[in-house]
């Protein structure tokens, strides 16, 4: 299907952002640099999410706690917290151990459930999470919560990227 046979079309304004989303990203000390890391992304209630997760063998613990919460909830999550630096892949129990202990903080933080959070991670493989930092930035996390906020998020999910990742797409649902 092309964009012209589809609902969904491209917005030129990158800053749009959907209506009653949330974004945050700071700088939380998981990278050497100091640059941002830590990105979360809080939708509003009763929002329905879906995900695309990949089908290799070798894929990091939390893909498949991510898929299951979607699974579980029935789409019916509220936030992504997504941390940069270590890609919490390879890491074994301790990997899933980093990812319960941060998604049921920020579930916390947040005043939802545990099971509404899912978290992305990206960076070097084989590199646990530097949890602890990770914990005590969470509040400064949340407080940076704000609905113009999406660059921040965006530059806080760079690796070894040039430039930040978005995409806007707009469905007008009253054709």
């Amino acid at each position: 299907m092309s964009q012209l046979d589809s609902n969904w079309s491209f917005v030129d304004d990158s800053k749009v952002t959907p209506k009653g989303f949330l974004f945050a990203g700071i700088s939380a000390g998981l990278k050497a640099s100091n640059k941002k890391d830590l990105a979360l992304i809080l939708a509003p209630e009763g929002s329905i999410f879906s995900g695309m997760f990949t089908q290799s063998i070798v894929r990091a613990s939390c893909v498949d706690i991510c898929e299951e919460r979607i699974k579980t909830t029935s789409g019916f999550v509220r936030a992504i917290l997504i941390n940069s630096g270590q890609a919490n892949a390879c890491t074994g129990n301790l990997g899933i151990q980093h990812f319960q202990i941060a998604t049921g903080k920020i579930a916390e933080l947040l005043g939802i459930k545990e099971e509404e959070v899912l978290m992305c991670s990206t960076g070097v493989i084989g590199v646990p999470i530097q949890i602890n930092d990770l914990v005590k930035n969470l509040p400064n996390l949340v407080s940076d919560l704000k609905g113009n906020n999406f660059e921040n998020a965006a530059e806080a999910i760079l690796t070894t990227d040039l430039t930040l990742k978005k995409s806007v797409n707009r469905d007008d649902y009253s054709r």
